[in-house]
């Protein structure tokens, strides 16, 4: 229900700053989404992600059709309860700021927006330090934060040239990378080092993660070379659901929004219409520094949803 609500208010905000016709389209290419709907059987946190970034879209498109200090507050929210559900979002209202800014959008309306969802995370991490402690992880995914930045560590130094690609190979094609290359996958290369689980060893992660980190910066242009990989990586369908049929549907749907990203290169776009590219370029920036799975993109697929939707409904304009 809360899905279908945020797709039915996304798509009306959307036709207001488009066509009808691109709402329309936007709707199909997310209510028939394979992932989308394989997030609602499985009750991933997927599912709260997207809707929760379908409402911040339309409130963010109904604040700059309105310019009202209420949109900003939901848009606000929205974006806060985005970021306690995917926490790697964090960063997403500093980079709104400049956006908003350039669209002319009044700055208490901007610096409102911004300032709300910071403001929940920072009453989360004192709740979290109230009830646990300040040794502990105050932020939600810090944790599996520093895990990845350990592994990435190590990958810097055993992945090298095109093994990378290996990977890929071994992970979507043969699924065979656990026996092949285990060096690969952020699950193996953690369960090595700790098997027994993180609980009792934060302190210990945090400090590996460190260790890990400045790995990176000494192996920089390998580290930027797989992050360009894990680019790649985040755009593959979002497979391994219910079986073949899944993945051939999801591969498709996969398909058929890039094309119609493609098409959208020759429409005539609007100003407002920056913040879905904003949110794609985002994602595919942030997750691949740090770790990927094509699941890790269904969040985004409204602003992919909606830039194929007005590639579409272009092309559609045009042929008629």
């Amino acid at each position: 229900v809360l899905l279908v609500a945020s797709v039915l208010f996304f798509a009306h905000e959307l036709r207001h700053a488009s066509s009808r016709r691109a709402a329309h389209i936007a709707t199909a290419l997310l209510l028939f989404s394979p992932a989308i709907v394989h997030s609602v059987f499985t009750v991933y946190r997927e599912l709260l992600a997207v809707s929760a970034m379908l409402c911040l879209l339309a409130c963010a498109l109904r604040l700059l059709r309105r310019r009202r200090m209420s949109d900003a507050v939901a848009s606000g929210l929205a974006c806060g309860a985005l970021i306690l559900t995917y926490f790697s979002y964090v960063f997403l209202p500093f980079a709104l700021l400049p956006l908003l800014f350039f669209l002319r959008v009044r700055w208490q309306h901007a610096v409102t927006l911004v300032l709300i969802p910071l403001a929940v995370t920072g009453a989360l991490a004192m709740r979290n330090a109230r009830y646990m402690g300040d040794d502990v992880c105050l932020l939600p995914g810090c944790v599996r934060g520093s895990f990845a930045w350990y592994v990435r560590g190590q990958q810097v130094t055993t992945l090298t040239g095109l093994q990378p690609f290996a990977c890929l190979w071994h992970e979507y094609v043969t699924l065979r990378v656990v026996s092949e290359m285990p060096e690969c996958t952020v699950g193996q290369v953690m369960n090595k080092r700790w098997p027994d689980g993180f609980v009792g060893h934060e302190g210990e992660i945090r400090a590996e993660a460190a260790k890990g980190r400045r790995e990176l910066l000494a192996h920089l242009p390998l580290y930027l070379w797989q992050s360009a990989v894990l680019v790649f990586e985040y755009h593959l369908p979002s497979m391994g659901g219910w079986g073949r049929t899944f993945n051939i549907l999801e591969c498709l749907m996969t398909l058929v929004i890039y094309v119609g990203m493609l098409l959208c290169l020759r429409a005539r776009l609007r100003k407002e219409h920056l913040i879905f590219a904003l949110v794609v370029f985002y994602g595919a920036a942030l997750f691949p520094l740090i770790d990927v799975v094509p699941r890790y993109r269904i969040p985004a697929l409204p602003a992919y949803a909606a830039i194929a939707a007005l590639g579409y409904a272009a092309w559609s304009k045009r042929k008629a």
